[in-house]
């Protein structure tokens, strides 16, 4: 048994193209999420006959219980997207059901996915892998609503899963539950169906509830023995022995109803686990009893370094997520078109947000134009903030540090590229020294306080439009055009900067290459300076007790006073992100891989030898396998030459950007 698994997606050189997948189990891996401070990365000891080559994605898969025969787990955080590494994806961007956040029982803090409607299904289009055709274990953590849709008449079926085909000949399995009326209970119910017979398993005992009081578990299983089981929990509801193939070959899987669309669910659902293997019991109740997991998937990245020594390989990835630190932002990327899952922003062009939109608009916008397998989740803390204008320039990370500094949030982005914005999460987990977590260190880092600080914006811009007469070479505009979006004959494409058209700033001319033709004309709108930068200043309400901390920040993509004034009141004073205080760090180190944590949250950190009893943000966390050992790192940062290197980058990119006159913007 094994507890870790890549999953290796051979890449085409030059298409790109998955040509193969294989897993293979690693003899070592040491994996680092990093947060916003750098992008994950990851070091595997393989056999030597692990086939691996340079570019190939690897996805690492860590759970508490063997994952050899794990082939789908859903988490639903903010998406349907899988986390067993064959990205058996529900449809995403499609369906109607949402993501929201549990605040009672076990999933406490924890996104899920919620069914309120009929019709809101996922579907999973693949289906070669999962496949019911000998053993497998079906595992569902779910909460049902009290009443379901239509109501709740006698025998009513609602459908947490199925792959079933109800054809002549047909196959499949379906779990869901069932309402009796004579009892006013749900029960848990399945139907296993092998060349087009049925065969029914349901819970009949007056003392199993399957409802609507808090979470609830079903399992549905086949062992080597053919004998399929119910459970819910961890007692038997029924069971069968059952031969014959269940694998509806042709068939999609739905997730929140049966594959006729009319049996609908009408609650949550915390996680799905598919196996094409039958679990032992202990690893059933493992599941059963165990802390939920943020994610199965703690990091996927392209392969940049291959080591072979005489019996294994050593193999070092970086994050595909690495996109964040890597993209520069600009008209470039930011193009005319809109992503395929269309826009949230009205006033978009090229990468200005021309007029006033919501904060959490233009990340989704943003994102979706520099890379659509990026999908936006807001997982609350507000509906963002009004930004009177905002021009999208500089690295990508940095737009998105500076449009969560408006709603006071932070943001996670996991390995299956959902980004995450949030308030920091609270959370119940405990870590203390005498029930065996190490806090091996901690201490306080003062780098980052800031409690009085100037923020620089652009210069406040304003738009100007002006229309060419027909068949000119040049048009000299009224004032110093910035950022030209240029249109012919009232059309809707714009002409492409350097290739159609040049600009000269200085003598305010734009020329044309080659001239408008006869009758043709040019509409052209532009940016351009006034004559003052807009600088605001933010003071600290603690500096007579700890001193002065300064600092001064420029923001190239703001011009508005109002929106710098926000900006900085939340920055040095904001109730969860403010910098005022001198942060604290933690190291703790557990004897085991946890799964229960993630960036972001706010563990409890107790210590009585030091006397340290506090909550504090997770801003890294190392997984050392087989050493079974997690190093979580609270507060703030250990600072380093790193992140000096990282400060000094940053500050002559904002420089630049606010200093050149003629920005990439």
């Amino acid at each position: 048994m094994t507890l870790v698994k890549l999953v290796v997606e051979e890449v085409n050189a030059t298409t790109g193209a998955n040509v193969n997948t294989r897993v293979i189990n690693p003899i070592t891996s040491t994996v680092t999420n990093n947060g916003t401070r750098a992008s994950d990365v990851g070091e595997f000891t393989i056999p030597i006959t692990g086939v691996i080559q340079q570019n190939d994605i690897v996805s690492y898969i860590q759970d508490i219980i063997d994952t050899q025969s794990l082939v789908s787990i859903y988490n639903f955080k903010g998406s349907a997207r899988d986390e067993g590494g064959f990205d058996l994806d529900g449809d995403d961007r499609t369906f109607n059901a949402t993501f929201v956040k549990e605040y009672l029982h076990k999933f406490d803090d924890h996104y899920h996915i919620h069914f309120d409607a009929a019709g809101e299904e996922v579907t999973i289009s693949h289906t070669e892998r999962h496949n019911f055709e000998s053993t497998f274990d079906i595992m569902i953590h779910y909460n049902a609503d009290t009443t379901h849709f239509g109501g709740n008449s006698d025998n009513k079926e609602s459908i947490l899963f199925s792959k079933y085909d109800s054809g002549v000949g047909g196959n499949g399995v379906m779990v869901g539950i069932k309402y009796d009326t004579s009892l006013g209970m749900w029960h848990v119910f399945a139907t296993v169906r092998t060349g087009g017979t049925d065969t029914d398993l349901e819970d009949t005992s007056s003392s199993r509830f399957a409802g609507y009081t808090s979470p609830r578990f079903i399992r549905l299983c086949r062992d080597e023995n053919n004998l399929v089981s119910l459970y819910l929990g961890t007692d038997l509801a029924d069971s069968a022995t059952v031969s014959g193939s269940f694998d509806a070959a042709s068939t999609n899987s739905i997730i929140g109803s049966d594959n006729g669309g009319t049996l609908d669910y009408s609650g949550e659902i915390y996680q799905l686990r598919i196996y094409d293997g039958h679990l032992n019991d202990s690893q059933h109740n493992l599941v059963y009893t165990a802390k939920p997991q943020w994610s199965t998937m703690k990091i996927r990245g392209r392969v940049w370094k291959i080591q072979e020594k005489t019996s294994n390989k050593i193999v070092s990835i970086r994050s595909i997520n690495q996109i964040l630190y890597k993209t520069q932002v600009n008209k470039t990327n930011l193009d005319a078109g809109a992503p395929s899952f269309g826009e949230n922003t009205s006033s978009r062009a090229l990468n200005v947000f021309e007029s006033t939109e919501n904060s959490e608009d233009i990340i989704h916008d943003i994102l979706g134009k520099i890379d659509e397998n990026i999908l936006f989740f807001s997982g609350g803390g507000g509906a963002g903030a009004n930004i009177a204008r905002y021009v999208a320039t500089g690295a990508l990370l940095k737009n998105l540090e500076t449009l969560t500094v408006f709603n006071q949030n932070i943001f996670w982005l996991n390995a299956r590229q959902v980004l995450i914005t949030e308030d920091p999460q609270a959370s119940r987990l405990y870590f203390e020294n005498s029930i065996g977590y190490s806090i091996t260190s901690s201490g306080k880092d003062d780098t980052n306080t800031v409690n009085d600080l100037e923020v620089v914006g652009i210069n406040a811009m304003r738009t100007d439009v002006e229309n060419t007469p027909t068949g000119i070479t040049t048009h000299t505009t009224s004032k110093s055009p910035l950022n030209v979006r240029i249109i012919e004959n009232s059309g809707s494409t714009y002409l492409a900067e350097g290739i159609t058209f040049d600009v000269d700033i200085e003598k305010k001319q734009i020329t044309f290459t080659p001239a408008l033709g006869g009758g043709v004309n040019a509409t052209i709108f532009y940016d351009y300076e006034d004559d003052t930068n807009q600088i605001v200043r933010k003071l600290g309400s603690n500096i007579a007790g700890i001193g002065v901390y300064a600092r001064r920040l420029v923001i190239p993509q703001l011009s508005d006073i109002n929106n710098l004034n926000t900006f900085a009141n939340n920055f040095v004073s904001g109730t969860d992100i403010g910098r005022e205080n001198i942060n604290e760090r933690y190291r703790v180190v557990a004897p085991l891989l946890v799964n229960s944590v993630r960036e972001n949250i706010q563990p409890t950190i107790k210590n009585t030898i030091k006397g340290i009893d506090t909550t504090a943000t997770i801003s890294s966390i190392t997984y050392k396998f087989p050493q079974m050992r997690t190093i979580i790192e609270a507060g703030e940062h250990l600072f380093d030459s790193f992140d000096l290197q990282k400060r000094l980058v940053e500050t002559d990119d904002s420089v630049q950007d606010a200093g050149v006159k003629t920005k990439n913007v």
